[in-house]
């Protein structure tokens, strides 16, 4: 009986185990070039997802905890929520809602960004395009260019802390960013939201 439990418990730490390998190395699969939409949104919900814990600028003592997650898509409307939760007495969850159309993204600005000082590396993208008509037909030539950038309807977010909402912190935005957990994740992701937004439009 007792050589037979044994067996079974054999057995079972095997099929754990691999079964574990087996996710993690699905997880750390690169996306191919030839993803199709529903792969590379699949990918990207996958691998989008990144919590830390950094010490607050007023107290290195007091830690927070950064995150995003909820990583959702419909389409090509990509949705994301980032959390930053402070450890100490008092303080209420800052919460943030995205929305991206991915199709009105411009994919020459998605870029990653380096890790600087308590922030992590993260992922920069924007709606705005040099190359749009409207821009263009306010130029002239030999002239420099001013004007304010009016976001158009494709990144959207919302900012709250606790059940309040921050004064202005909510309408459409003319870039957004997330973190990621080094630069060169950051380029796998880069690369793929690059893809997505090349099939969307």
């Amino acid at each position: 009986m007792i050589r037979v439990s044994k067996v079974l418990l054999s057995v079972y730490v095997c099929l754990t185990v691999g079964a574990l390998a087996a996710q993690t190395q699905k997880k750390s699969e690169t996306l191919g070039p030839n993803a199709s939409l529903p792969e590379t949104l699949h990918w990207l919900k996958t691998h989008i997802p990144y919590g830390y814990v950094v010490p607050t600028s007023k107290g290195r003592h007091v830690l927070q905890r950064r995150a995003i997650g909820h990583v959702q898509t419909k389409g090509c409307t990509l949705t994301y929520e980032i959390t930053i939760e402070t450890r100490e007495p008092g303080s209420e969850l800052d919460q943030q809602l995205w929305r991206i159309d991915l199709k009105g993204l411009n994919p020459r600005t998605i870029r990653v960004e380096p890790a600087s000082g308590d922030r992590a590396a993260r992922i920069v993208f924007s709606s705005f395009d040099p190359r749009d008509p409207d821009v263009l037909s306010k130029m002239e030539p030999g002239k420099s260019f001013v004007a304010p950038i009016v976001p158009n309807k494709t990144i959207w977010h919302s900012d709250r802390v606790g059940v309040q909402r921050v004064r202005n912190g909510e309408g459409f935005v003319i870039w957004g960013s997330f973190p990621v957990r080094d630069e060169v994740k950051g380029q796998e992701i880069a690369a793929a939201l690059t893809h997505v937004v090349g099939l969307c439009q």
